[in-house]
């Protein structure tokens, strides 16, 4: 049965989502009213109107029981990929990515990711870095730390040393904002662990293809 503009369906996900797009309703009601953010942004960045986010909203209140299992069963697929090897983060963030934000990025993507769950620290802040730290330090501390780079240079997509050892983020838009940027790694997160982020030796693209 065609779906209206809109709607909550699960035609393209297995979990409640928008129709017609991959935002599922559990994320929705993270930004809203976990990560502390008004429908009016999360509808525009989404690509949303208003009316589709409060529906998310309203469907995740009506179906406890429905949202609860998937909330369980995220937990489950976390546990299971530890099991394979994932090294795990602190216990209040398991289903976080484990992240080090390079200098050129600013500091509201820091607090927008540790809104959306995940554990952030930046190399202009870190006790060990700081502003200027090059690229070797920020790799060697990446990798001792358990932490994925989080950039917008470039110079890290010709680094192959780098990409051997550590997970890199490469955001290739730098007039993405923080908030789109913070949401772009969140989605990456719902598709791949960190292990598999730090495993693979080429970077991970923060485009819109992911939201």
């Amino acid at each position: 049965m065609a779906q209206h503009a809109g709607s909550i369906t699960r035609e393209l996900m297995d979990e409640p989502h928008v129709s017609g797009h991959r935002v599922s309703v559990r994320r929705i009601h993270a930004l809203v009213e976990e990560g502390g953010l008004n429908a009016r942004a999360v509808a525009d960045r989404l690509g949303l109107d208003v009316g589709t986010v409060y529906r998310a909203l309203a469907y995740y209140h009506d179906h406890p029981g429905e949202m609860y299992d998937i909330s369980k069963r995220r937990e489950r697929r976390t546990e299971a990929s530890r099991e394979r090897g994932a090294v795990p983060g602190p216990a209040d963030l398991q289903m976080g990515f484990r992240l080090l934000l390079d200098e050129m990025t600013e500091a509201a993507l820091a607090e927008y990711c540790r809104k959306l769950g995940h554990d952030v620290e930046r190399v202009v802040t870190a006790a060990d870095l700081g502003a200027g730290t090059p690229d070797y330090g920020i790799v060697a501390y990446a990798e001792r730390e358990n932490r994925l780079v989080v950039t917008y240079d470039d110079d890290f997509l010709a680094n192959h040393d780098a990409l051997g050892r550590v997970g890199v983020l490469f955001q290739p838009d730098d007039r993405t904002s923080p908030f789109e940027t913070a949401n772009r790694i969140d989605a990456v997160a719902e598709y791949v662990d960190q292990a598999t982020v730090a495993n693979t030796d080429e970077p991970f693209h923060l485009t819109s293809d992911w939201v």
